[in-house]
């Protein structure tokens, strides 16, 4: 659901106490579900709850994604175990307490005659048709009261549960000393893309002994291989790989290979001069650079270098590295960044062995500032809205936003109420969520009220993600006019 930017530029999602527990509403009509003497009937399906949460909440820019708002992904497959008996983010209240409707977070963020202790009522904007909120309300009751996530062992969503197809592991070498490579054929999925699909290895030392209770190891989305480091010399090892998808789905895959590591021993990293510069590309992106490592048994075309991010000179923290390159790359693009903003970056070599080298050399950028009229009305805005027939003339049907010149397009935008959804900014200065400025909603296609008729450019493609970002960095820098 939309949440609107509470403060810090973060969308949250506010946990609620005790003391509000009396907003729920009541419904006499409904039965009671929290302890009352009302009898639950005609439990709505699962699927009923999740065409809701599709149409209202799993919406791009919103709970869905590789990155959803504050984690909570309501796509099919994935709202059940992210809801039920899961608790919020901030205190100890259930999302949804099985059973008990009066006791579930979510009843007061989507009830609204209940006021929130923080926060307000979702989704933002465009609160849910009192049958929605009904049915959802008669399904939490209808839950078992030991109902719990999916993978706890409660009920999984009914929409998603089949498991990736997935032939297993098609090959095991043994490319440098203490490590194997692991190789299959990539799975598909009835929903999950095979970009998204990702792997899960475990490894024994027997034949047949691998622990299906938890992964060695979990390799990146869509990855076809991977590389098992600081093993034993002279040693078999057996692996099986399974596939899971986004769902939380898992193949069963039974197919084990095997590989005896080399009679030698690697234990030296690559020697590597550290990153050589960071360059900033955009208001979004940094590129950095460096020299090929060399290695004493990887070669430089199978060295991955690890790179560390931080906000401060020395902050970065090596336990976990913010982003890991391709084999042999010898520059990576950080994206996604803020604008006018420095980003320092330490860049280590990794040998297939498992061997990480420990420079400190550390590099920076700053990212550009984002120009209202070089940035975003001239390449943007201009060329795919003021457009003939569109908003060159201000005409009533197109809601009175005139962006014919760079002056005009920043008068009716700035902070100024839509025609279209009348209680939102247009454009609201340092928010640029789809909750908090209109012009981000019309440009990603989530709507903010029920007023949001179509996505913009209307009638041409979406804009492309990085013109979308670079506009959400303006916003997020202020909304100069500059």
């Amino acid at each position: 659901m939309q949440r609107k930017n509470l403060g810090g530029g973060a969308w949250v999602l506010l946990a609620l106490g005790a003391a509000i527990s009396a907003c729920f509403f009541n419904n006499s009509s409904q039965p009671d579900g929290g302890g009352g003497d009302g009898a639950v009937t005609d439990a709505p399906s699962a699927s009923s709850v999740e065409q809701i949460f599709q149409t209202s909440c799993a919406i791009s820019g919103c709970h869905t994604g590789s990155s959803p708002q504050q984690g909570l992904d309501l796509s099919p497959g994935a709202w059940y175990s992210n809801l039920v008996a899961v608790p919020a983010n901030e205190v100890s209240q259930l999302r949804v307490a099985p059973g008990d409707h009066a006791n579930s977070y979510l009843m007061c963020k989507i009830d609204p005659s209940c006021t929130p202790g923080a926060g307000t009522n979702m989704p933002a904007g465009n609160p849910l048709p009192q049958s929605d909120i009904d049915t959802i309300r008669t399904w939490i009751d209808s839950l078992s009261a030991d109902a719990g996530p999916a993978e706890a062992g409660g009920d999984a969503s009914p929409s998603d549960t089949t498991p990736p197809t997935f032939a297993g592991a098609t090959g095991a070498t043994t490319p440098a000393p203490n490590s194997i490579a692991l190789a299959w054929s990539a799975a598909t999925d009835n929903v999950t893309a095979q970009s998204g699909i990702v792997y899960l290895v475990y490894q024994s030392s027997t034949a047949g002994g691998e622990n299906y209770a938890t992964p060695s190891y979990t390799t990146s989305a869509g990855a076809t291989s991977f590389t098992v480091g600081n093993l034993a010399t002279n040693t078999k090892y057996y692996f099986v790989v399974r596939a899971k998808d986004q769902a939380g789905n898992g193949d069963s895959n039974p197919v084990e290979v095997s590989a005896t590591t080399l009679n030698v021993s690697d234990t030296t990293p690559p020697t590597f001069g550290g990153a050589t510069s960071a360059t900033a590309q955009s208001a979004t992106s940094i590129q950095l650079a460096w020299t090929a490592a060399t290695d004493n048994y990887t070669s430089q075309s199978n060295i991955v270098y690890l790179v560390y991010q931080a906000k401060s000179s020395g902050a970065e923290s090596y336990s976990t590295p913010s982003y890991t390159t391709a084999a042999g790359a010898t520059s990576y693009a950080v994206t996604g960044l803020s604008s006018a903003t420095t980003y320092y970056f330490v860049v280590r070599a990794k040998d297939q062995s498992g061997n990480i080298d420990t420079n400190t050399k550390e590099v920076s950028a700053t990212t550009t500032v984002v120009h209202f009229n070089a940035d975003i009305w001239t390449p943007i805005l201009g060329p795919t809205c003021a457009t003939n027939g569109c908003h060159n003339l201000g005409t009533v049907g197109n809601y009175q936003l005139n962006m014919s010149t760079a002056a005009k397009a920043y008068a009716n935008l700035y902070q100024v109420l839509s025609g279209e959804c009348t209680t939102e900014y247009r454009v609201k200065p340092n928010d640029a969520t789809t909750g908090g400025s209109y012009l981000m909603a019309k440009l990603t296609g989530v709507g903010m009220c029920g007023a949001l008729s179509s996505q913009m450019p209307k009638g041409g493609a979406p804009l492309p993600q990085a013109e979308i970002d670079l506009i959400g960095a303006w916003i997020t820098q202020g909304a100069p006019n500059n």
